[in-house]
């Protein structure tokens, strides 16, 4: 299995788990010329930019992943998002970041990081 397979079963994954939590996934894969950001979802009245990083084995460095490089992509690509839609029912707006980790057995462990990076100043 490709990364990029591996990638796309890891978020369509961790979107099916938001939608059983509750959640309401409103955009997969939004790409802007700066960036693309894997799911966009309202958790009650907060929207959230989710990045999902995938592995088929545990490490440490995968939340790591998302550096400063990669945050300040997926802050212009928000940016871009927010442009384009009303914000104004939402009280918060975040970027959380999910690692994804597929075993042997085709289970996935899921590690869901809330508010993985702050954004100074506004979106």
């Amino acid at each position: 299995m490709s990364s990029r397979q591996v990638g796309t079963e890891a978020e369509k994954a961790v979107g099916n788990i938001l939608l059983r939590q509750g959640w309401r996934v409103i955009g997969t894969n939004f790409q802007t010329r700066n960036g693309e950001i894997d799911l966009i979802a309202e958790e009650g009245q907060a929207l959230v930019f989710v990045e999902v990083k995938s592995a088929l084995r545990p490490s440490p460095l995968l939340a790591g992943k998302v550096n400063a490089i990669k945050q300040k992509r997926l802050i212009l690509a928000a940016s871009r998002y927010l442009q384009e839609i009303d914000t104004t029912h939402y009280n918060e707006i975040r970027f959380d970041v999910i690692t994804v980790v597929k075993n042997n057995l085709g289970n996935w462990s899921i590690n869901h990081i809330r508010n993985a990076f702050e954004v100074e100043g506004e979106l």
